[in-house]
């Protein structure tokens, strides 16, 4: 219903705008900044039932308000990080660091966008970056850590674990932390012994076909006399 009463004040507020006959000066840039102002809130409506696509097509609309591109710009964004719509949602916050390029908010989601597009290196330079310029911040070092062992850089993240254990000391995420290295150092060692399993099998696979291969050669040389001998000896006779 609240989506209904929007629409219909925005086509109300339109056919005003179209049959008003008398103006004023600065009146038409009044009207269309509360047209804005309309499309906005109608934005908003939509990003809240998750129509993510038709929120990004009125938040568009309402940056004819210049007052209120900047905001726009941010919800679009969020839209395409909701939509998980990667690869824009990259593009708009780019856009917005480069207005605002000391914004640690706009910062790590940027680089939340990166670790989910999959580009962990990038997504770890921008947390490193955020984690060095301000190491009180312990969200910051969270993700920072996450990202290690994402990348399965386990030494890393285990440095950075005993920095959040040393200063963090009540911090919830320890013990996940400590339990998701463990798993790494498991897998690894797993995976090493596999390792090692393989290559004896394939060197006694190697050795018994290096074996197999030099017995017809000496049975060969041990049966030749025989049958010379067999053939001298049925000669004789």
């Amino acid at each position: 219903m609240k989506k209904i009463v929007l629409v219909l004040v925005s086509l109300v507020s339109l056919f005003f705008i179209s049959c008003t006959s008398v103006s004023f000066a600065g009146e038409g840039s009044v009207e269309r900044n509360n047209l804005s102002n309309e499309y906005y809130n109608i934005a908003k409506v939509y990003e809240e039932q998750k129509n993510y696509t038709k929120a990004i097509e009125f938040y568009s609309k309402a940056k004819a308000n210049k007052e209120l591109e900047r905001t726009c710009d941010y919800k679009i964004g969020l839209c395409y990080v909701y939509s998980k719509d990667w690869e824009n949602a990259k593009s708009s916050f780019e856009k917005l660091l480069k207005l605002d390029s000391e914004n640690g908010s706009l910062k790590s989601s940027l680089a939340y966008i990166k670790a989910m597009s999959g580009d962990l290196d990038g997504a770890l330079e921008i947390y490193k970056e955020l984690f060095e310029a301000n190491n009180t911040d312990v969200t910051f070092l969270k993700n920072y850590i996450s990202i290690l062992i994402a990348k399965k850089d386990v030494e890393a993240a285990k440095t950075q674990l005993d920095y959040l254990k040393e200063n963090f000391k009540t911090e919830d995420s320890i013990e996940s932390f400590e339990k998701a290295i463990k798993k790494l150092e498991d897998e690894a060692k797993k995976e090493s012994e596999d390792k090692d399993k393989k290559g004896k099998k394939a060197s006694k696979k190697a050795a018994k076909k290096s074996s197999g291969n030099s017995e017809p050669s000496e049975s060969k040389e041990i049966s030749d006399p025989a049958s010379e001998s067999s053939t001298e000896t049925a000669g004789e006779n």
